[in-house]
């Protein structure tokens, strides 16, 4: 495990990083999954593995090591880093042969220039710091990608239904993530949840603390998110608007998964929850 320090940008500290951090901190062992997380990443991970197997490939946002196991099977020539410590200990305890970095995806700072081939970002981990400091992370995945190389990321949906949900109305995904099976919707299963109030309880107040925070900027926006009770504050954006960034920090938007389809998306908009992205490295006319 390398990088014990990570050396973050200023605003690493702000309210919007700390507050995702330490609830990433606090339930650390949640993360301890397997398989893949949508009928989407397993597509775009199948349309990827020719062009990069053997080749070098950069796991960012590798929490408690999910995705550790399906991008080895396509090479060793591997890296992955996460900024939370605990997750950091956790899947190099989980993967002591894997070279796992304790790193900020804003600086990448224990990656050298145009060194990776492919960047993965999975998990919608791009969302978890404010629009700013994304538009950094876009810029260090160009810096140590080499040229024609490839940034495949998912990131959640201004135009889809967790943008702006509530307690009341947060849609959950139709699939178990990692079997990708129809999740239950059974009476029994039902009824525990409902017995159980505490998380709603958790929900609601977590909700209604985060709610003031919301700013829409049309085709980007940031707001309070289901996941882990309505404790996160994330970004969303539109897929005109992931064009738009993608082509100003020097990239081209290649292909989109939506989370809930195994076939590249035609069209211009979607309004899945999330989608995945599979955007290269611009090249430059002699």
């Amino acid at each position: 495990m390398e990088g014990d320090e990570v050396s973050a940008p200023a605003s690493a500290e702000s309210s919007q990083d700390g507050l995702n951090r330490a609830t990433w901190a606090r339930t650390v062992l949640e993360f301890v999954t397997e398989g893949w997380a949508d009928r989407g990443e397993l597509a775009m991970l199948l349309d990827l593995s020719d062009e990069f197997r053997g080749r070098s490939i950069l796991d960012i946002g590798v929490g408690a090591g999910r995705t550790v196991p399906l991008i080895r099977l396509m090479t060793r020539d591997y890296i992955a880093l996460d900024y939370t410590a605990e997750m950091v200990q956790l899947c190099a305890d989980r993967y002591p042969d894997v070279d796992v970095r304790h790193d900020d995806a804003r600086t990448l700072s224990t990656v050298p220039d145009d060194s990776i081939e492919l960047v993965m970002f999975s998990a919608n981990g791009i969302d978890a710091v404010g629009h700013e400091d994304r538009q950094e992370v876009l810029n260090s995945v160009h810096r140590v990608l080499r040229p024609g190389g490839v940034f495949a990321f998912s990131t959640l949906n201004r135009d889809g239904a967790f943008f702006g949900a509530t307690p009341a109305d947060a849609p959950d995904t139709p699939w178990v993530p990692g079997s990708l099976r129809p999740r239950s919707t059974s009476i029994e299963q039902q009824q525990a949840s409902d017995d159980d109030d505490l998380p709603w309880i958790r929900a609601v107040r977590n909700w209604r603390r985060l709610r003031s925070r919301t700013q829409d900027h049309g085709e980007w926006a940031i707001g309070p998110f289901a996941a882990h009770e309505f404790s996160l504050l994330v970004h969303f954006i539109t897929l005109s608007g992931a064009r738009r960034e993608l082509a100003e920090r020097g990239f081209v938007l290649e292909k989109i998964y939506q989370c809930d389809d195994a076939h590249p998306l035609v069209g211009a908009s979607t309004n899945a929850l999330y989608f995945h992205v599979v955007a290269r490295v611009a090249t430059i006319p002699a």
